[in-house]
């Protein structure tokens, strides 16, 4: 008999998912590492205010995830849903280094936040639908596994970004973003392909 963890990796198209999920969560993970820093530390923001900034994020989850996720399970693929959200995370963090105002930081912590309405509940739907019936617990548990890998590099890799770059906030945040945007076309790319193996089955 398959051990849990040997089924699931003999998924290739899951794997696929997962390193792409893997990607995003690097950049999903800079929130409350690399960003929090930044904002402290070279853009000399009191640590209150870094507060009210990051709890736009709560509020906007708390308001809107389950109305929106709501609609998007029954309007969209899952998958075109989450490279609109990885999409909204790329814009997010691509505009880190030009933000220079309260307003500006409240804006992109807010298409942050879509991002993440869209993509956790969606995530997790997709995982349901390429998961066989009977091991979709196996499935869901390594996809976390995945996820939690990605947002326990992503600190490491962001910090180490900021230091080869030397320090140039503007391109530092632009390649940091790069991680949003290939889980954007590796979601596009996947979802086209499933589409394809689904119509030559029914051929």
């Amino acid at each position: 008999t398959r051990t849990p963890i040997s089924s699931v990796l003999q998924d290739r198209l899951f794997l696929v998912f997962c390193l792409i999920s893997f990607f995003l969560s690097i950049t999903i993970s800079q929130m409350f590492s690399s960003l929090s820093v930044y904002l402290s530390k070279y853009k000399n923001l009191d640590s209150s205010l870094i507060g009210y900034i990051f709890a736009i994020n709560g509020f906007t989850v708390f308001l809107f995830q389950i109305p929106i996720s709501r609609y998007l399970t029954s309007k969209i693929r899952p998958l075109c849903g989450m490279s609109i959200g990885s999409l909204l995370y790329m814009i997010g963090y691509f505009s880190v280094g030009y933000a220079n105002s309260l307003l500006a930081y409240a804006g992109l912590l807010f298409c942050i936040s879509f991002g993440e309405i869209f993509v956790l509940p969606l995530g997790n739907a997709t995982v349901a639908k390429l998961a066989p019936e009977k091991t979709i617990g196996r499935y869901m548990g390594f996809y976390a596994m995945t996820a939690v890998a990605g947002w326990s590099f992503g600190p490491y890799i962001g910090g180490k970004i900021l230091e080869f770059l030397d320090f140039n906030f503007q391109i530092a945040w632009q390649v940091i973003s790069l991680f949003a945007f290939s889980a954007c076309i590796g979601y596009l790319a996947l979802d086209l392909l499933l589409r394809k193996r689904k119509s030559l089955r029914n051929l």
